[in-house]
């Protein structure tokens, strides 16, 4: 009974999800210029010395988490919609926001793609997410794995040029 009940939800979910379909997501453009926008501010009032570091990584915080969703949907290709002539939003915004979070836009997008096709298998790179809030150990050594696979899954030119590039901004920022 569970299992038809999870196809009657699962069914439910596809036609609303449809309704949103294939639209330019606006909401998410609007998200990622406010990230864009507080993130720069954030930072600007640290480095003039007008918020406080506890503060700042307070809003640190909270900005890379909000950074997260618009990547996503970057990588999975859903801010263009439908319209193969705004592919380019898909990309621009996932190289906005991945800098946030400091892991590459070019192998994110392998590495979510990968955990797509293994969601929940032993080779889902993304498996040891699954012990993140289990101990503070694990919490730290599930991060840990988060960012090697995240800034290594694919290593090219373009992965290594947006490493040195959130890098890089982040010494250039250093007192």
């Amino acid at each position: 009974m569970n299992n038809d009940l999870d196809k009657k939800l699962n069914r439910e979910a596809l036609v609303i999800s449809k309704e949103y379909s294939g639209h330019v997501a606006i909401p998410t453009i609007v998200l990622s210029l406010l990230v864009v926008l507080i993130y720069s501010t954030v930072l600007f009032l640290f480095a003039t010395k007008h918020l406080s570091p506890l503060l700042t990584v307070f809003f640190l915080i909270g900005i890379t988490f909000a950074s997260y969703m618009p990547l996503h949907e970057a990588v999975d290709g859903n801010i263009s919609g439908n319209n193969s002539k705004l592919k380019w939003l898909d990309r621009l915004i996932g190289y906005l926001m991945a800098p946030i979070i400091a892991i590459p836009f070019t192998s994110h997008q392998k590495e979510h793609f990968s955990h797509h096709k293994n969601t929940n298998k032993d080779y889902d790179p993304d498996v040891h997410i699954q012990n993140l809030f289990r101990t503070p150990k694990d919490f730290y050594k599930s991060t840990i794995q988060i960012i090697k696979t995240q800034n290594t899954f694919v290593m090219n030119g373009d992965t290594k040029a947006e490493i040195i590039l959130s890098l890089g901004w982040r010494v250039f920022l250093q007192d």
